[in-house]
């Protein structure tokens, strides 16, 4: 038999709560990859905003359907246009800022990144793959959540069972891609 993921995740904080750090290692692909590897720092913060940043090898936010995780999907795979349009569980080495506030309402990221995104372009896309120059890739992004914060990293899909609670967000997210091709530079918006 087959085991689709097996990973190992360690996270926690250095020094105080405010700076963060994650590793999570996948280890059924040719004898282990490296996923998560990132550290986190509160930038910022009062009562009621917050800015964060990050860097390191991380998920992108770009797709809410693909930057949630992978256990608590509704179907078996994600849909085939998550796959295609953001990519399959795919992280990318960057820097991420995350602004949130309105009693954690609203949420708003911009990354830079070195790495393509999608599925369905043949320009650097694929898990932590580098791009062939030295353009970097950028994405900005936000969510409004009508109820509860849902995350976007461990946001899970509906299951009405699990909550009485309707709960709902509007997400809009911009990916801007300076690729090369074979037949040279290609933007990708």
């Amino acid at each position: 038999f087959q085991m689709r993921r097996v990973r190992t995740f360690l996270g926690g904080h250095v020094f105080s709560p405010a700076t963060r750090y994650r590793l999570q290692f996948e280890w059924n692909s040719n004898g282990g990859n490296t996923l998560d590897a990132f550290i986190e720092q509160d930038l910022w913060n009062n009562e009621e905003w917050s800015l964060s940043g990050r860097a390191g090898s991380m998920k992108t936010f770009f797709g809410k359907e693909s930057t949630g995780t992978a256990k608590s999907l509704m179907f078996v795979e994600r849909s085939l246009a998550a796959r295609t349009l953001s990519g399959d569980d795919r992280r990318a080495v960057g820097a991420l800022f995350n602004l949130k506030g309105m009693d954690n309402h609203l949420f708003v990221h911009a990354g830079v990144f070195n790495a393509g995104q999608a599925n369905g372009s043949t320009f650097g896309s694929g898990h932590l793959t580098a791009n062939a120059d030295n353009e970097l890739n950028y994405t900005v992004g936000g969510r409004y959540e009508f109820g509860e914060d849902m995350s976007d990293e461990w946001f899970e899909q509906g299951d009405l069972a699990a909550s009485e609670e309707m709960q709902a967000s509007v997400h809009a997210n911009i990916w801007i891609g300076n690729e090369r091709g074979a037949t040279g530079d290609v933007d990708v918006f």
